[in-house]
C-alpha cells in the first residue's frame, strides 16, 4: 500500500489535479483492487473463526482510513519537499552547510 501511495505525489500529478490532489491519491489506492484483496486476504488470516456480519463493513472502514492516514503523511512530506525546493530554485532559501 506504501508503495502505491508513494508513486502518486509527483510534480506532473499536482499540475493535473491542483484541487484535489489527496482525495485523487486516496482513490488511486483505494481503488486498487489487488491491494483490498490483499488486505482482506491478511484481516481475514488474523481473524481466524471469528465471523459477524458486520466485517466486511469493518474492513472497509479500517482500510480506507489506513489509506487516508497514508496518504496524507506521503503527500505531507511530498508538498513540504516541493515547497523546500522550490525555495532553494527562488534563492530564498540556502542550506546550512553552504554558509
Amino acid at each position: 500500500m506504501d508503495n502505491e501511495v508513494r508513486e502518486f505525489p509527483n510534480d506532473n500529478n499536482l499540475m493535473k489535479y491542483p484541487s484535489k490532489f489527496l482525495q485523487m491519491c486516496q482513490n488511486s489506492v483505494v481503488n486498487n483492487e489487488r491491494l483490498e484483496m490483499n488486505f482482506r486476504i491478511l484481516v481475514g488470516s488474523l481473524l481466524l473463526g471469528v465471523k459477524c456480519a458486520e466485517e466486511t463493513t469493518v474492513v472497509d472502514g479500517i482500510y480506507k482510513e489506513l489509506v487516508s492516514k497514508l496518504a496524507n503523511t506521503r503527500i505531507n512530506k511530498f508538498v513540504n519537499a516541493k515547497c523546500d525546493r522550490d525555495l532553494k530554485i527562488q534563492g530564498k532559501v540556502v542550506d546550512a552547510d553552504k554558509i
